[in-house]
């Protein structure tokens, strides 16, 4: 029986993120996918425009929907405001048992904002602590911890910041590093630090939604029973695939 995976989150009006992009890489990996949208947001690839968020009543009527059948993965990606965070802690508490992913996005590739720094207190407070894996990446990273982020070096201290937030794995994605490699670093709690190094793919600025879909496929292969790093890894080489086949269509 295909897995099913839970993806709450944004829709993207110009289908290159979001949700959209979620159920893109549930299907491609064969599984079903269900959604609980948390925000509507209008944009284009080279433009935000807009952002309405679901009411707390519709968040959760989704949210019960989703249960109608066993849940295998949960993959959390734009939660706009403190409302939604507050209904989606509440959801996990009883599917404390269920993979789940966090994607702690703040702004879109498009350039607009997704959360205020307030709520994203509120997020990284409430939710880090019940999720199995939280995916910022550089650039996520210095605005939750108020430190550098450059390198990988940066990336591994970092990465121990968010054991003390609570939680007990963070990958953190190396696009926005520096260096001639693309360098991801995977800490679990009470383990050395995993480091993930694989050549740049050049002519990725028109390849949007790549964070939500590797989240999203962490989350698949997590439901499937990997261990985190095997879930990481196989993960990669879906997006990095979808990375070079947008790139030779948009060179």
């Amino acid at each position: 029986m295909s897995k099913r995976i839970l993806c709450i989150g944004g829709s993207d009006s110009s289908t290159g993120a979001g949700i959209t992009a979620d159920l893109e890489v549930v299907k491609a990996l064969g599984a079903k996918g269900v959604i609980a949208i948390t925000s509507i947001t209008a944009q284009s690839d080279e433009r935000f425009f807009s952002s309405h968020q679901v009411s707390m009543e519709g968040l959760k009527s989704q949210l019960k929907s989703s249960e109608a059948l066993p849940i295998d993965a949960i993959k959390i990606g734009m939660l706009p405001d403190c409302y939604a965070i507050h209904v989606v802690s509440k959801f996990l508490d009883k599917h404390n048992l269920i993979p789940t992913v966090i994607d702690p996005v703040l702004s879109s590739s498009s350039g607009g904002k997704l959360i205020n720094a307030k709520d994203f207190d509120i997020l990284k407070e409430e939710l880090f602590s019940k999720v199995s894996l939280v995916t910022p990446n550089a650039l996520e990273v210095e605005e939750i911890t108020g430190l550098t982020c450059k390198s990988a070096e940066d990336a591994i201290l970092t990465a121990e910041v968010f054991s003390k937030l609570g939680a007990q794995a963070v990958l953190i994605k190396g696009g926005h590093l520096l260096g001639p490699t693309c360098t991801d670093i995977l800490l679990q709690q009470d383990q050395q630090p995993q480091v993930f190094t694989k050549k740049r793919i050049k002519n990725t600025r028109r390849c949007r939604g790549t964070g939500c879909r590797l989240s999203t496929a962490i989350a698949y292969y997590m439901a499937c029973g990997d261990p985190i790093s095997v879930a990481v890894e196989n993960a990669t080489a879906v997006v990095d695939s979808y990375i070079q086949s947008t790139t030779l269509q948009n060179p």
